[in-house]
């Protein structure tokens, strides 16, 4: 999109019918984990919310909390909260929604605080532009997910997004384990009165209750397993489109810098090394311009002159001109000799 390669990320939602919470988040922080690794950051992330929908229901809240611990805080700045079907109600019920949304702490309010940009979608082309473009502008972001495995090496069952989804799961285990506790109380008491065939009901619900906190610890374990295989899947996946564009991606280094992979560590330059970067490529832009008005208007006078080749040089394109090409040259290799001692 204007003259910017944009790669479009499409992941299943935390009420998909067809995988479990699991499963997605598996596959979700699998790819951003390994991506993450491989140097590249995201400059936008997205997140849907229909206008329509007068409350948000658990499952809404669950997917969004998942969501917030995915991107964390920091992330924030890079999140579009994107509201859609405006054109299914009144326009003056939207907007009041709209308000709610941005207004109230049940909703969007703190991540709003945090640098999260509420927007609108009309469905149309033109919208859709709109938003991407906004994020283009945007210097690329690490998300909590991708510190939390490769700088903080956590498995995924440890990162604060699972901690969401796992939060009813953990309850459970921490209600398993006041069950079984107040039980061996009552075993001792027993114990006490010498009531063998109470002692043995007892010890049979407390095995029950421990098989039940194995299981779940059974399950987090088949999560890392399959986590550890996604990554595996995801890796090569990453490096077959790494194949695939290596010939495309010749020539476009300072593109692929100004994305956040400057070099093979991933490295993003300070806030301060960027906003440099950004403006000398803008002043270098506007000197390679203003050497085509020099090089158009040193033409046309030329021609005013009344040159025996006047005709000739009118039918050549200005982009063939000699001096055009050298002029041009010493400007591009001037910037790309700045760009590189950023």
């Amino acid at each position: 999109m204007d003259g910017i390669p944009v790669t479009m990320i499409d992941t299943p939602g935390f009420d998909d019918t067809t995988m479990s919470d699991t499963e997605i988040l598996n596959k979700i922080a699998s790819y951003l984990s390994v991506s993450y690794e491989f140097g590249y950051r995201l400059s936008g992330i997205i997140y849907m919310h229909r206008i329509t929908d007068t409350r948000m229901t658990g499952s809404s809240l669950k997917n969004y909390f998942m969501f917030k611990n995915l991107c964390g805080e920091r992330g924030m700045r890079n999140v579009g909260i994107i509201t859609n079907m405006w054109g299914q109600i009144p326009q003056d019920i939207a907007e009041a929604r709209e308000d709610q949304l941005r207004s109230e702490d049940l909703f969007f309010k703190e991540d709003i605080a945090h640098g999260a940009l509420l927007m609108r979608h009309d469905g149309s082309l033109l919208s859709a532009r709109g938003i991407i473009r906004h994020f283009l502008k945007l210097r690329p972001a690490t998300l909590q997910v991708q510190h939390e495995i490769v700088v903080e090496n956590r498995d995924v069952t440890e990162t604060s997004a699972c901690a969401v989804m796992d939060e009813g799961l953990g309850r459970l285990k921490e209600k398993i384990g006041e069950d079984i506790q107040g039980i061996k109380d009552e075993i001792e008491e027993a114990l006490k009165g010498g009531d063998s065939r109470v002692t043995e009901e007892l010890g049979n619900r407390v095995r029950g209750l421990e098989d039940n906190l194995l299981e779940i610890d059974v399950k987090r374990q088949e999560m890392s397993r399959a986590f550890t295989e996604e990554r595996r899947r995801a890796k090569g996946l990453i490096k077959e489109l790494i194949r695939r564009g290596s010939s495309a991606d010749k020539g476009k280094g300072t593109a692929r810098s100004m994305n956040g992979k400057a070099n093979g560590n991933g490295w993003i330059p300070p806030e301060s090394e960027w906003n440099e970067f950004k403006s000398r490529q803008r002043e270098h832009t506007a000197e390679i311009a203003a050497l085509k008005r020099q090089v158009h208007d040193s033409s046309v006078s030329s021609e005013k002159l009344g040159k025996s080749d006047s005709r000739r040089s009118s039918d050549v394109d200005e982009s063939d001109n000699p001096i055009f090409y050298a002029l041009i040259c010493v400007i591009f290799i001037v910037f790309i000799a700045r760009v590189a001692s950023v």
